[in-house]
């Protein structure tokens, strides 16, 4: 995916903002129109929930009115792990982002594939024309989620003003990881590990919750939204 005109913490923070989901990305492909356009389909969830895991991630519950269940986690510092993808946010500088992703596709009867000399790879389209140029002056695509996402996270600027933020319940996510990052630039600063470091080899494999998320993939969904039957809303 693209490199981005944008510091690598505005990805993080639409990652943690999980109502963005049911706003911003409401005319993905495949989704019925909704009521109300400024809601969008905020009335389908119950409710949001964050809380910090050990091995170093931001785990994002969000729970429908269906009864349905999702649940993915944001690694710290720059990973996103949702679906069967892992969206990795790598800083080049102050003001410009290497979107990675990286997709996982098993196999029919779940059997392990040996080691693959040339994986597949593909470079995105550009998502902005002119593709050199920055808001206000590009115009923004906004034909996929991802495209959506990057109108989001680069017009906020080269590097978010922050100052004039009016923030409320429904930004806990963003407040936890603003907090967690600050708590681990201090831990680091003092000589310590960082959240998400991990010395011990005999730790048990982690669990990101792909299996769930595959089984999601399968079904071609976003979990508990009666919109939705759209693959591409999937990547928030």
């Amino acid at each position: 995916r693209p490199v981005l005109d944008c510091n690598w913490f505005q990805p993080m923070e639409n990652s943690a903002d999980s109502p963005h989901l049911e706003i911003l990305h409401q005319t993905a492909s495949g989704r019925e129109a909704p009521a109300n356009t400024t809601r969008g389909f905020i009335d389908d969830v119950e409710s949001y929930d964050y809380h910090v895991e050990e091995w170093g991630a931001l785990i994002k519950t969000r729970v429908y009115k269906n009864g349905e269940v999702d649940h993915h986690p944001l690694i710290f510092p720059n990973i996103l792990r949702v679906g069967n993808r892992t969206q990795i946010r790598v800083p080049i500088d102050d003001t410009h982002t290497w979107h990675v992703v990286v997709a996982f596709t098993p196999t029919e009867d779940g059997s392990i594939v040996e080691d693959v000399e040339d994986l597949p790879f593909s470079y995105d389209p550009p998502y902005k024309d002119p593709p050199d140029a920055r808001y206000p002056s590009a115009r923004n695509k906004m034909d996929t989620v991802p495209q959506q996402d990057y109108m989001v996270w680069e017009t906020q600027g080269a590097v978010a003003n922050r100052t004039a933020e009016h923030l409320s319940f429904g930004d806990r996510g963003v407040v936890l990881l603003r907090n967690v990052l600050r708590e681990n630039i201090e831990r680091v600063q003092a000589g310590l590990d960082p959240l998400g470091l991990v010395r011990d080899p005999d730790l048990a494999m982690i669990d990101t919750n792909l299996d769930e998320s595959i089984e999601m993939e399968r079904h071609g969904r976003p979990v508990g939204s009666r919109a939705g039957r759209a693959a591409n809303t999937r990547d928030t």
